[in-house]
């Protein structure tokens, strides 16, 4: 921490109101792990996919054995008709973390599988694109997830708890490569024996089908072929019951046809046969000076052509069938790690260790071999690059559609990059700046005009947040700054201005605690007094007393010694009179109300809800929410929005089944007067409970992405605010069980285009704590009536690089950037007009006017982006902000030295 910044330091100085004092922590030592393995949902079939403008589920292997699940947030369409802009999507947003069981290994392979058998249509499941376009309650029903470890053993994880939920021993010592078939009913294990094992899938089961013929060397990387032509079936004129059943009887024969490649430790790469078992092929690549060249990675081509990238940096296709050499390229300087081939097969990336990634394209050609150019190279990573995968574009965009290329490994970013060939190039500029007929498609990922690979601009997702939601908290009553890391806690202390003036710092460390768990943490809480934490692991939670210490006033955590052991938790809170803790189970995403006994030594149940586990609850006044003249990508066109009556949620919740739903609670707040309890989960549905009378009080309208930020006004507590990843604002009225009329000048028309066009997504919501603050007075029905200019009517929202101060009594107003990164906020060159204009905008609101439109509501939806990657954003005391960053450059020193390092990053 750099201690206090003064409040000329202010990011909203330019603004007519008093300045907040402001504490940029980087003290907390928080440390992102590096991506191992990316793995995307298998793509819809095409009947599936029609008029889908999705992307599918992303899962990221982490090296300390995590797994981030991750759902595809669209970019805004600003505008209608010609004049409409479409806005950078956010990327893939954080939808779970799956915490790695201890004693935790690297991932080293992640792998997405459908189900099969597909689910049957009599259970009424969502369709396929639903499942994977976020982490749902039908998500498991659809797809399997598997991965390994550098171990013997296959892991299988259940998608609803984060928990394994089978292993397989491969029985030939450690697991090398794993490959699924194209059917997805069989999976290729290469083992440390040198035999390929083949894993049934099918009817949902896991077990061993059969080996193949063993090589004497290490199985480096696999790949499935496919069958060969003659082996196809024919088609002829049959009735559809008959060829229904002919695609039944070649799915099972699927383990017994086509071939699989691997690549090898013996500067080879085999082919096997799976009707024989047998090797058919060996093709040799380069070695230097005798030493074996090592195949890290291969993959096939839909015509059957072999890819392989070796530890010499070259790139080789190959013709499977004759074993000889199509293509040879020396397209890097160190070990080729991964390759990654798109959907349609046209194009090839290849990465490793120099940082640099090349993009191969296969030319049309009248007749075979194809021709196969080197299109791009481009280094994107200022370390080595372990990971890459291709988004298909999304088949509802037709023509209009983008494939984007993801890439991780050492340094904490995924970096998302347009993979168009050279043919989509930035379009030419017709007369008079207008566009011609062949205009390019939108760019998904960032504002650049070009989607091709080439020279396209890539986009750094930041790494934040750091092990999953809710990480970093505060306690206001010692100042504290709570940080949850993998195996425990850290305890920060924030002083205040005086005491760091005389300490010539402005924080301390009280508290470092390691906590044991069969996982990785994943939820903590801290009471409002200080005298409590609760941590979490998905087995089981824990919670310790902190009592000062007389002589050093340090926290003395101890233990309590519970009757009964409590489950795991996904989320966690102490209400606001720290007399009671909720948690929300991993499992089941029950919320139990556990309230503390015996003086503090104890707790016991008082209530359970099971609202977000019951079907009935998931139908009860499900009205998706949208915003009328803007929609977002992904979500399926335009969403009508309305709002649920009173009554038809009553009507509703009579007729309630009690049908289990598999989801879990990812965030939970509490009013301020302890009144009300909202949570939230993955399936999109929000439930207000009454902490007076225990008892479910309404079910909030849903939305189309889960809530990413959930807060209770402090001065009116029944006021709830909820912000979405596409950086939407709802607001909801516990007393009125409906969004408050007022609210519809700031929701109606969506965030305004500056916040809605940010790529990184709204991650906090936060409000002063001020008790000196005159409380809002909130009109309860005339959406017209204006709210009290005079009283406290504003919060902060913020994302990764960006923080935005909001005005409740003004509506969106005018597109204004704001203050850009290093640099002031604009203002007029004149000082007496800039003053002038203060003064003008001071007059209409001592008058409480909100006077002309356009100009007032310049000072509303007010950016700063000058900060380093935010973890974490509230006030550590009344009208003092706090905010968590971590630089890259902290920790960077951390990693492995990078290959390559040049005087300009990116050539």
């Amino acid at each position: 921490m750099d201690g206090l910044v003064p409040p000329i330091s202010d990011p909203f100085a330019s603004l007519p109101s008093a300045a907040l004092p402001l504490h940029r922590c980087r003290f907390v030592d928080l440390t992102p792990s590096s991506t191992t393995a990316l793995a995307l949902a298998p793509s819809p079939t095409p009947e599936e996919a029609k008029g889908w403008t999705g992307r599918g589920l992303l899962a990221v292997g982490k090296a300390n054995g995590d797994i981030e699940i991750r759902r595809w947030v669209g970019g805004w369409v600003l505008g209608v008709g010609k004049g409409a802009k479409h806005a950078p999507g956010k990327g893939w947003v954080l939808d779970m973390v799956i915490p790695a069981p201890l004693p935790a290994s690297k991932i080293d392979t992640l792998h997405f599988v459908r189900r099969h058998p597909v689910p049957s249509p009599l259970l009424r499941l969502p369709p396929y694109t639903e499942a994977i376009a976020g982490l749902t309650p039908s998500t498991s029903a659809h797809l399997r997830l598997f991965s390994t470890a550098g171990t013997g053993a296959l892991i299988e994880w259940d998608l609803d708890t984060g928990k394994v939920k089978r292993k397989l021993a491969s029985d030939g010592g450690a697991i090398w490569s794993v490959a699924p078939s194209p059917s997805g009913r069989t999976l290729a294990l290469g083992c440390a024996d040198g035999h390929v094992r083949l894993v049934d899938l099918s009817h949902n089961g896991l077990s061993h089908l059969r080996i193949l013929a063993r090589v004497p060397t290490r199985l480096l990387s696999l790949a499935w072929g496919p069958a060969p032509a003659a082996s196809a079936p024919k088609k002829s004129r049959k009735t559809k019951e008959a060829d229904e059943e002919d695609e039944e009887e070649e799915d099972e024969e699927d383990a017994k046809e086509g071939w699989i490649v691997g690549g090898c430790s013996d500067s080879s790469l085999r082919r096997w046969d799976l009707a024989s078992g047998r090797v058919t092929e060996r093709m040799g690549v380069d070695k230097i000076r005798g030493e074996q060249t090592l195949v890290w990675a291969v993959g096939t081509l839909r015509d059957g052509t072999v890819v392989s990238g070796d530890s010499l940096g070259h790139v080789t296709f190959w013709d499977a069938l004759a074993g000889t050499q199509l293509a040879h390229f020396k397209a890097h300087q160190a070990d080729v790690l991964c390759l990654a081939i798109s959907s349609d097969g046209s194009t090839t990336f290849t990465s490793g260790i120099d940082q640099r990634v090349s993009q191969f394209a296969l030319l049309p050609s009248s007749s075979p071999p194809p021709s196969i150019i080197q299109a791009a190279s481009r280094r994107l990573h200022s370390h080595d690059v372990r990971a890459l995968a291709v988004s298909p574009p999304p088949p509802g965009q037709g023509a209009q559609g983008v494939p984007i290329l993801l890439s991780a490994g050492l340094d904490p970013h995924l970096v998302l990059t347009p993979a168009a060939l050279p043919s989509s190039k930035k379009h030419k500029q017709g007369q008079h700046g207008q566009r011609n007929s062949n205009n390019p498609p939108p760019n998904p990922v960032s504002t650049s005009r070009s989607t091709a690979f080439a020279d396209a601009w890539q986009r750094r997702t930041p790494f934040v947040p750091i092990g999953g939601r809710g990480t970093v908290s505060v306690c206001r009553a010692r100042r504290w700054v709570v940080a949850r890391r993998e195996g425990g806690v850290g305890v920060w202390r924030v002083r205040g201005p005086e005491e760091a003036r005389e300490e010539g710092e402005g924080w301390e460390k009280v508290l470092d605690m390691e906590v044991k768990f069969k996982s990785h943490t994943t939820a903590h809480a801290i009471s409002p007094d200080c005298l409590y934490l609760a941590i979490s692991s998905t087995f089981e939670t824990k919670i310790f007393h902190l009592p000062l210490s007389p002589s050093t006033g340090l926290p003395q955590p101890t233990r309590l010694r519970l009757s009964a052991p409590l489950p795991g938790a996904s989320a966690l809170l102490f209400t606001p009179d720290s007399r009671r803790l909720v948690l929300a189970t991993a499992a089941g995403a029950r919320v139990l109300v556990l309230e503390l006994v015996e003086d503090g030594r104890d707790v016991r149940v008082v209530k359970e809800w099971r609202a977000h586990a019951q079907r009935g609850a998931a139908a009860s006044a499900r009205a998706v929410r949208g915003l009328p003249g803007k929609r977002t990508e992904g979500d399926g066109g335009d969403v009508e929005m309305r709002d649920a009556e009173e009554g038809e949620i009553e009507e509703e919740e009579e007729e309630e089944e009690e049908e289990e739903v598999k989801t879990s609670v990812h965030l939970m707040a509490a009013s301020p007067d302890g009144q009300w309890l909202a949570t939230t989960d993955l399936a999109c549905r929000t439930h207000l409970f009454s902490f007076d009378s225990l008892q479910h009080h309404a079910t909030l309208p849903s939305h189309a992405q889960p809530i990413s930020a959930l807060s209770f006004h402090p001065l009116t507590p029944s006021l709830l605010v909820l912000g979405q990843p596409s950086n939407a604002l709802t607001f909801y009225d516990a007393d009125l069980r409906s969004p408050p009329a007022w609210s519809r000048a700031l929701t109606s028309r969506g965030p305004p285009a500056h916040l809605a066009s940010l790529v990184d997504p709204l991650q906090g919501i936060a409000f002063n704590p001020s008790p000196h603050a005159i409380p809002p007075s909130f009109p309860s029905h005339e959406a017209s009536a204006a709210l009290d200019p005079a009283r406290e009517h504003t919060l902060l929202l913020w994302g990764a690089s960006w923080i935005c101060r909001v005005r409740l009594d003004r509506s969106a107003g005018r597109h204004h950037r704001g203050s850009k990164r290093g640099k002031k906020a604009s203002a007029p060159a004149n000082e007496v007009q800039r003053k002038a204009r203060e003064l003008w905008i001071e007059r209409e609101r001592e008058a409480g006017r909100a006077g002309d439109e356009d100009e007032a509501d310049t000072v509303n939806f007010r950016l700063a982006t000058r900060y380093e990657p935010i973890v974490f954003l509230d006030f550590v005391g009344d009208s003092e902000l706090c905010v968590v960053e971590r630089p890259g450059r902290d920790f960077v020193g951390q990693l492995p030295a990078a290959f390559w390092k040049g005087d300009r990053y990116g050539t």
